[in-house]
């Protein structure tokens, strides 16, 4: 009977060891030197805990009184809506009325697409005119040296790091399921042109919890690009037979360009870190209905 060596033992399970718990080493030091966010906020490496890293936001911060301009837009709405039942606007809308109601209580937790759509659709406006709305009515929040304004005729810059020295960070809308997903509208305007940017940040997809790190499944008018600044995502396109669908793996640098009227949805593949994605729209007809 041939004896086995128990250093070979030992050598076999620690490779064993090493290849299982690569992954969540890397993505500890991604957290660690990659993120960029204080590391003053999670402690030192002893004494950080895996249930700090998972939560949002990490990177779209939202503005002391982001809550504040977000019951404003709410409120806004409401205004706008007149002597037109809420019901009406889901009907037209095609969502259940306690969504609208949640939106005019001043409650945001859906998919930025659809509430373009809801908008355009419900309520027959243009919503980046809104936008332009929230920001004059809340220019203390989001132009307090009254410098940057909203509408611009040659270009903008986006500047989502708060540890810039050279330069400030571009003022965002902050929105979404503080436990799945967040967006973060530029409070910026090209004049004359159909394409919106905007920034999406996933949770960390933990366990055990529907809904982490991904956004609803959706659908609505127009064309989406989806770049990866950080993280590691899988984009779902499309539905029904396979070869009417794709789900392909994005990594950091990695882009996905489709047509979202399709039903799609994003997720994050890291069950200990945020992934931050920019979105690039072409909003079609979705932009000739709210006029």
């Amino acid at each position: 009977m041939q004896w086995l060596d128990p250093k070979n033992i030992f050598d076999a399970f620690l490779k064993r060891f090493i290849e299982a718990s690569r992954d969540a080493f890397y993505n500890a030091l991604y957290i660690v030197f990659d993120a960029r966010a204080p590391i003053a906020l999670y402690g030192s490496l002893m004494t950080q805990q895996t249930k700090k890293r998972d939560k949002l936001p990490f990177y779209l911060n939202p503005l002391p009184d982001n809550e504040k301009a977000l019951r404003w837009f709410g409120k806004h709405l409401r205004e706008k809506r007149g002597a037109k039942r809420a019901s009406a606007v889901a009907k037209l809308a095609d969502v259940p009325g306690e969504l609208i109601q949640a939106l005019e209580n001043g409650e945001f937790k859906i998919g930025l697409g659809q509430l373009r759509r809801i908008i355009a659709f419900g309520y027959e406006m243009s919503f980046e005119d809104l936008l332009a709305e929230c920001f004059e009515a809340n220019r203390a929040i989001f132009d307090p040296r009254a410098d940057r304004p909203y509408e611009r005729d040659r270009h903008y810059s986006l500047v989502w790091e708060m540890n810039r020295k050279d330069k400030e960070r571009t003022a965002l809308l902050i929105g979404g399921d503080q436990d799945a997903f967040l967006w973060g509208i530029p409070m910026r305007r090209l004049n004359g042109q159909p394409l919106l940017t905007e920034y999406l940040e996933l949770g960390a997809a933990r366990k055990k919890k529907d809904g982490a790190g991904a956004t609803p499944r959706n659908n609505h008018d127009g064309t989406e690009v989806i770049h990866v600044i950080n993280g590691t995502v899988q984009a779902h396109v499309g539905g029904g037979t396979p070869e009417n669908s794709a789900s392909p793996r994005l990594e950091k640098g990695d882009s996905i360009h489709f047509r979202s009227d399709q039903p799609h949805h994003i997720e994050n593949l890291s069950p200990i870190s945020t992934a931050l994605l920019l979105i690039v729209r072409f909003q079609g007809s979705l932009a000739r209905k709210a006029r």
